[in-house]
Parts: C-alpha cells; structure tokens; sequence
C-alpha cells in the first residue's frame, strides 16, 4: 500500500492559489518575432505593479513554437498584434494557478510534481504543470477549481494560503 492509498500517511501539502485568470497560448516559432516587442514591454512593465500585487508570465521555446501563460490583459495585447496570416492562440477556458510545495513534513524535489499530477490525473481534472528554478505551479481550469482543491484535500494534508 502507498502513502497515497493511506490516509494515516498523508503527505503535507502547501497550496497558495494565486488571484489571477491566466490564458494558454501559442505561436509558430517563425512567426514569434512579430509579437517579441509586447513581450518586453509587458516583462518590463511587471516591476511596475504595487508592492504585493501578483503577476504570472511564462514562456516556452520549442524548435516548433514558442508558448505562452499569461495573464488576461497580456493575451489581448497579443491578439491585438495578430495578422491573419500569422496567428497566436490561446485556450477558450482560463486557467487558475495554484503555487504547491511541500508542507512541514512533506516530500522533497520531483516528488510534489509527481504526487500532485498524478493524483489530479487520476481524478480526470486535466492540468498544465509550470516549474520554475525555484517553484512549482499546477494550473487548473477555472471550472475545475474547486474540485481540484477537493480532491488534493482528500489525498494530502493540506496547508491553503
């Protein structure tokens, strides 16, 4: 039996869920120098928010594409700039990120990746794992938000921020 199936080995879990609507999106890598100047501008302009205001942004490069989480105001400013023969798209539902790391007496590295990822997969809730040097988020669907905290309830002990 894994901790995971026992209740009396729960592991700790700390979750900050933070107050922002994020957006999925995408372009071809080919095309990703037409929207590189809002880009800077926006991670230029994000030194600018009020102390203790939260912002997100997250970018990928592949050989393909380069991919994007960002928040709402961003993903306008992005399609903004969209030529029809170079689109950018993004996911129709928003995504919620909540921040996870191990409680007090968690599980360390890789583990909180893997613990968390599958227990929300095994519950049919789909996710987009965002890791920094430093941290760790889960992004769920706004929809899903609630049932998404249930169900880590259910599995872990949980530590909401």
């Amino acid at each position: 039996m894994t901790n995971m199936e026992n209740p009396e080995e729960k592991f700790s879990l700390q979750v900050q869920v933070l107050p922002l609507s994020l957006r999925i999106g995408t372009v071809a890598k080919e095309h990703f120098h037409r929207y590189s100047h809002a880009v800077l501008k926006f991670l230029l302009n994000m030194n600018q928010k009020s102390s203790g205001e939260q912002s997100f942004f997250n970018m990928s490069e592949t050989p393909r594409e380069v991919s994007f989480v960002v928040e709402e105001h961003m993903k306008k400013a992005l399609k903004a700039l969209e030529l029809a023969k170079e689109p950018i798209s993004f996911t129709e539902n928003m995504w919620i990120a909540l921040q996870v790391s191990e409680g007090a007496a968690g599980f360390q590295g890789t583990a909180v990746v893997q613990k968390v990822s599958s227990v929300l997969a095994d519950n049919n809730i789909s996710i987009f794992f965002v890791s920094t040097f430093s941290e760790d988020y889960v992004l769920v669907g706004e929809a899903e938000l609630a049932r998404a905290l249930g169900v880590l309830r259910e599995h872990f002990l949980l530590q909401l921020d």
